[in-house]
């Protein structure tokens, strides 16, 4: 991959994929202003510091991983949004999307969350499709491995 870093398969759990769109988003988290009105500041922010955009971005490389990847994506997350993670599993196809099953914003799971909502909330609030959802995909990346 990168670094030296290798790896036999990724698990993805509501990924950022895009800095621009989740900066953007965050600071509608944290304020209830529009995602536009901190456009500017996130362009800035990406520019000063070298993050990575555009043909750099962590969607642009996980489009180009070939190895087997489970992306868990809660498919109302306000901050890591999911026409990316559809977008990355439409593209490369060894890319296993699992929609988390609907989280209503009334589950107590999400107290405390206030306007960050469902973001990460797989785990906490759907434990038992998460490790079964994890396990399979596991298990089918071990069966898949040579000598298994």
């Amino acid at each position: 991959m990168r670094n030296g870093l290798a790896a036999d398969a990724m698990i993805l759990l509501d990924p950022l994929l895009d800095v621009l769109d989740s900066m953007m988003e965050v600071g509608q988290v944290e304020t209830g202003f529009p995602p536009l009105l901190f456009s500017i500041a996130a362009r800035s922010a990406i520019q000063r510091y070298g993050l990575p955009h555009r043909e750099t971005s962590p969607l642009a490389m996980a489009k180009t991983l070939d190895l087997p990847i489970l992306l868990i994506q809660d498919w109302e997350d306000p901050v890591t949004r999911s026409p990316f993670a559809a977008e990355l599993a439409n593209t490369n196809p060894r890319v296993t999307l699992a929609r988390v099953p609907a989280i209503s914003v009334d589950e107590a799971c999400l107290d405390g969350k206030e306007e960050w909502g469902t973001h990460v909330a797989a785990h906490p609030c759907r434990p038992d499709w998460t490790r079964e959802t994890v396990s399979t995909f596991v298990q089918s990346v071990v069966n898949m491995a040579p000598n298994s």
